[in-house]
C-alpha cells in the first residue's frame, strides 16, 4: 500500500462521513486523478478487510462490509439506548443553547474533542448537522426537531435562561481566536 493510499485511510476513518475527493487533493495537496487511482488500489487492498469505501457522487466515506451490518446494528442499538454520558449532555447543552455552533467552536469550549460524542447524540436524532454557510467544508451542529419535541417546547428560546447561557457561551467563543460567530 502506498504512502497516499494509507494517508486517504487514516483520513476517511477520522472523517468518518463522505469526503469529497477533491478535498481529500487539497487536504493531501495532490490532483484529483492521483487520488482516484489511490483510493482505486486502496479499495482493492480493503478487499479482504472488515472495510470498504462507498462512493456518492464525487465523495467516498469508508464503511463497513454488510456481512458486519449485525454486529454494528448491535454496537449502534446498545449505544441509543444506553444512558448519556456526562460528556454527551455537556456537548448537548452547548450544542442546544449556543447552536448552531461549529465542531470547532464546541471543541474550544469543551476543551476536548466532540467527535465521538457528536455521533452518538446524532444517532440517537438529538443533534442535527447542517453546511456551514461561511466554510463549506465544515458543518455546523444544533438542536434537532425531535429533541425540542421530546423536552416540550417549539423554540430554543424557550430554554430556562437561555438568553443568559447562551450568552456567556458566546462571550467565552470569543476569546479564541478565529472563532466561528
Amino acid at each position: 500500500m502506498t504512502d497516499l493510499e494509507k494517508r486517504i485511510e487514516a483520513i476517511l476513518f477520522v472523517c468518518g462521513e463522505p469526503t469529497e475527493i477533491g478535498r481529500l487533493g487539497e487536504l493531501l495537496s495532490s490532483n484529483s486523478t492521483l487520488i482516484r487511482d489511490a483510493l482505486l488500489r486502496l479499495d482493492e487492498n480493503l478487499a479482504s478487510s472488515a472495510l470498504r469505501l462507498v462512493y456518492g457522487g464525487d465523495s467516498v466515506q469508508l464503511a463497513t462490509r454488510e456481512h458486519f451490518a449485525g454486529d454494528i446494528e448491535a454496537l449502534v442499538r446498545k449505544e441509543v439506548s444506553a444512558d448519556l454520558s456526562r460528556a454527551a449532555r455537556e456537548t448537548l447543552a452547548v450544542v442546544t443553547y449556543r447552536g448552531p455552533v461549529s465542531k470547532r467552536d464546541l471543541d474550544y469550549i469543551r476543551g476536548v474533542n466532540s467527535t465521538y460524542i457528536l455521533r452518538g447524540l446524532s444517532i440517537r436524532g438529538l443533534i442535527e448537522r447542517t453546511s456551514n454557510p461561511k466554510d463549506a467544508r465544515t458543518y455546523l451542529y444544533q438542536p434537532s426537531i425531535e429533541f425540542l419535541k421530546f423536552l416540550g417546547i417549539g423554540r430554543v428560546e424557550e430554554l430556562p435562561e437561555y438568553e443568559s447561557f447562551r450568552g456567556r457561551l458566546q462571550e467565552f467563543a470569543s476569546r479564541e481566536p478565529n472563532s466561528e460567530e
